[in-house]
């Protein structure tokens, strides 16, 4: 059986949102001993025991969720995933693992944090346990490179890491308030004319425009 890399079970969380997707989640859970899964209230009547039930969409969950565990395996279509976390996004050095698994339960993919955050083992992990296919897109798995070495706890890994992410998140932030210079390319877009239509606009010719 391949090994976990840095997650521990009881660090990640499993969410599925059709009734599919519970049976496949369920088997994920226990194979993954005191993780936590989350399931679409529209089936609270078919809930398993220590379950958490969310009526609120996926998005709004995640902002609860994100920061409580070191891993998040979705069973459900990857589109979802990618405009749900979209904004929770950091840095590879401090973002969880996510891992996406279609509702049939035949692949495991591994969206972020493939190496650093574990998703790559953890996709391993369930295609032995479960039978699934892992599909790994990272370089150094896909074309059999040497492997990263993972950090002995992900936890406190994930913790140290956290600052210097934070200080590049709070740059990249306030450089997007200094003025901008404004060229003479983004003028003739402000004003509805670019190429032909402008140098018309300079002769006195009639524009296409309007």
């Amino acid at each position: 059986m391949p090994e976990l890399g840095p997650l521990r079970p009881e660090r990640v969380a499993v969410y599925t949102l059709t009734l599919p997707g519970l049976s496949v989640a369920e088997r994920i859970q226990r194979v993954l001993p005191g993780s936590t899964l989350y399931l679409s209230a529209k089936y609270r009547a078919l809930a398993p025991q220590k379950a958490v039930v969310f009526a609120e969409p996926i998005r709004e969950l995640l902002q609860r969720t994100w920061a409580l565990h070191d891993g998040h395996v979705f069973v459900m279509a990857s589109g979802i995933v990618l405009r749900a976390s979209a904004s929770l996004l950091l840095d590879k050095r401090v973002d969880p693992a996510v891992l996406v698994v279609d509702p049939a339960g035949r692949f495991a993919i591994p969206l972020l944090s493939g190496h650093l955050g574990g998703a790559n083992p953890l996709a391993r992990y369930l295609a032995e346990a479960l039978g699934m296919q892992a599909v790994l897109t990272t370089g150094t798995d896909s074309l059999g490179a040497p492997g990263t070495r993972y950090p002995p706890s992900p936890t406190s890994a994930r913790t140290s890491r956290m600052r210097p992410a934070a200080s590049l998140l709070a740059r990249s932030r306030s450089a997007s308030s200094f003025p901008v210079k404004r060229g003479r390319a983004s003028r003739r877009f402000a004003s509805g004319m670019c190429g032909p239509a402008m140098d018309r606009a300079r002769e006195g010719r009639p524009s296409s425009f309007g």
